[in-house]
């Protein structure tokens, strides 16, 4: 029974929020950029190769959307002439 007191107790405590302001020294900040170029780096190899394998529709939506815009366009010249 006191385990279930503790937690219950440890949980409400865990649970407030800390105005605590929170500093990081230069060890730190070393290890949070250490993580961050690791991250980055596995994610870059993911996303070129994502990137190469859908550019050609890209282009081709991008194409097409550009398209339809100067369609649109060029029709309301074409009404304001007549």
């Amino acid at each position: 029974m006191k385990i279930g007191y503790l937690f219950i107790v440890l949980f409400i405590s865990a649970c407030g929020t800390s105005d605590i302001p929170i500093e990081m020294n230069r060890f730190h900040r070393d290890q949070s950029d250490t993580l961050y170029l690791v991250a980055i780096k596995d994610l870059r190899d993911s996303l070129d190769s994502i990137c190469r394998v859908n550019f050609e529709a890209n282009v081709q939506i991008a194409l097409d959307s550009i398209l339809k815009v100067r369609r649109e366009e060029e029709k309301k010249l074409r009404e304001r002439i007549k």
